[in-house]
């Protein structure tokens, strides 16, 4: 308890901005898979009774980015039987406007620099090799920011930005290098985990081959806030850990006029956290079979324990869907869809997030929101 006090006062000192969620902390340093499972759960019941009460966000808006084919064995472990071995997964970033202690802030969740996606080693190796699906393997969609500006909100608007994980990531040009690279957001702060940020130091053969090596090299230490804890940001929104897809996996939730609404890549589909609702072949029996509640989306194999528990931490926070009550409000940042190069993919979608009416650039002096300069901070323990 009281090294939690301890940790919650050095955040609100060097970004007062935030405030820490202690309700899973002793979660997740309990021994024994099961026990750990059944603490985690406990905590996220918690959890969920007060972020429901809060207040909505703002608005929401989720923006495609790109789509790629995904080695149908990684997103769904190896149960779902179909004719080819790859699923067509779409990307979507997301912008969240919440208030926070009545001022206006902008989070952009996942800006993938999609004009550098292909140097991770494994999609350069799969493209050279043209193995699959031709010019489908990897389609690259409009940049984000003519879709921002066409809503409304330019890059300079943009506080935070955040990814649950590094896989595929190169942010130099989102916050800049100070070496001749200009931020594409230039006010915005990137929110991290400091366990991702570190494992990007010492690549390891079961992460390393969708990682780019230099993807970080150069971020000035200001631009970055390195966090050891989950976080409020503000009203109806929250980063929580979420560990096992990589170390430092953190999952986005936020509250709307719908419920509770998480954005992950614990798995590629809703159907992963549904799986004994899933038209997919083979995933509702294999997981049946096995008694599994969830099922993990393991593109790497770095804590299959860990990363089911926090599947169901995600579970148990989030809302059911209006229209299909077997399947919840998870967004996977990395979504299978159904297409007719992947016959017997049918999984549940999500269509475009769009929730409440943003307030826009031009709107802010009417609301009596004005930006404010960010801190510069060199970390956040």
């Amino acid at each position: 308890m009281l090294a939690t006090l301890r940790a919650m006062h050095l955040v609100k000192e060097s970004a007062p901005e935030f405030e820490v969620i202690p309700d899973l902390d002793s979660a997740w340093s309990v021994e024994g898979s099961a026990s750990r499972l059944a603490a985690v759960r406990k905590g996220a019941q918690a959890l969920r009774e007060r972020f429901a009460s809060e207040r909505p966000v703002l608005g929401v808006r989720s923006f495609e980015l790109l789509t790629m084919a995904y080695p149908a064995r990684f997103g769904f472990w190896g149960a779902a039987r179909l004719p080819i071995p790859y699923v067509l997964v779409r990307h979507r970033a997301v912008l969240v406007q919440f208030r926070q202690d009545g001022e206006l802030r902008n989070l952009l969740f996942n800006p993938t620099d999609v004009s550098q996606v292909s140097r991770a080693p494994y999609l350069a190796q799969q493209r050279e090799r043209k193995a699959v699906l031709g010019r489908m393997f990897l389609r690259v969609h409009e940049s984000l920011e003519p879709q921002l500006r066409r809503i409304g909100v330019t890059p300079e608007d943009i506080d935070y930005v955040a990814f649950d994980h590094f896989h595929l990531q190169d942010v130099r040009k989102l916050v800049g290098t100070g070496r001749g690279t200009p931020a594409r957001f230039p006010r915005a702060r990137l929110l991290t985990p400091r366990r991702e940020w570190a494992q990007w130091e010492e690549l390891h053969p079961l992460h390393s081959s969708f990682l780019i090596p230099d993807g970080k090299k150069g971020v000035p230490s200001e631009r970055v806030v390195l966090t050891d804890h989950d976080l409020r940001l503000g009203d109806g929104v929250m980063l929580v850990r979420t560990p096992g897809h990589t170390a430092g996996h953190q999952t986005l939730f936020f509250k709307t006029a719908t419920g509770v609404w998480a954005i992950t890549e614990n798995g590629i589909s809703a159907d992963n956290w549904s799986p004994h609702a899933s038209r997919i072949p083979g995933i509702a029996s294999r997981t049946q079979e096995q008694g599994l509640e969830v099922l993990p989306n393991l593109g790497t194999a770095e804590s299959g324990l860990d990363q089911y528990n926090a599947m169901v931490l995600e579970k148990t926070l989030v809302d059911r869907t209006l229209d299909d009550a077997s399947f919840l409000q998870i967004l996977p940042s990395f979504e299978a869809t159904a297409s007719r190069l992947t016959p017997g993919v049918k999984p549940y979608m999500h269509p475009a997030l769009s929730f409440g009416p943003l307030v826009l650039t031009d709107e802010r002096a009417q609301h009596g929101w004005t930006p404010r300069p960010q801190p510069a901070i060199a970390h956040m323990v």
